[in-house]
């Protein structure tokens, strides 16, 4: 297998054409964040397919296209309309009701409701039907004002990341 990508977390394979290998090195909450994306999908919420799951590993839709960030890299002019695509992706994220099921994060209260917590442009792929939100690894339940005023927008220059507020 090929691998093609590597987080802090998680390595991920090529399998084929259409679909990849996420594995997490020590295990990981594949069976939370595989219910969740299969969720988020049926709510018409950009995620890649989830084909399969074990303990330790994720088969997933392979996806095509640049990070959000590589293309922030190479265009820094477009930094204001995909600024504003990232900010959609969380107010149409932050408009869906929280599952009794996620973990709770912060304090929280009625109307809680789904957060990914590092959606960052380096979690969202530019593919042909549009932006696609990955990593759902840290995602919970939690009052959407909160977390979103302190995470900021944050852009990362070589290995190192800035939080501009």
């Amino acid at each position: 297998m090929e691998l093609i990508a590597q987080g802090r977390d998680a390595d991920v394979y090529a399998l084929d054409e259409s679909r990849v290998l996420r594995r997490y090195r020590h295990g990981g909450p594949t069976g939370l964040e595989s219910r969740l994306m299969t969720h988020l999908a049926a709510c018409g919420y950009p995620v890649p397919r989830v084909y399969e799951i074990t303990d330790t590993d994720m088969v997933l839709e392979r996806l095509a296209g640049p990070t959000m960030l590589d293309v922030l890299a190479r265009r820094p002019w477009r930094v204001g309309s995909l600024g504003r695509e990232l900010g959609r992706l969380h107010d149409r994220l932050h408009a869906l009701p929280a599952l009794e099921w996620l973990p709770k994060r912060f304090s929280t209260a009625d109307g809680d409701r789904v957060l990914h917590l590092d959606l960052h442009p380096d979690n969202v792929i530019l593919t042909r039907r549009g932006p696609v939100v990955i990593d759902w690894c840290n995602a919970g339940a939690a009052a959407a004002a909160g977390p979103t005023r302190r995470n900021g927008f944050r852009m990362r220059s070589g290995r190192s990341w800035t939080t501009r507020i």
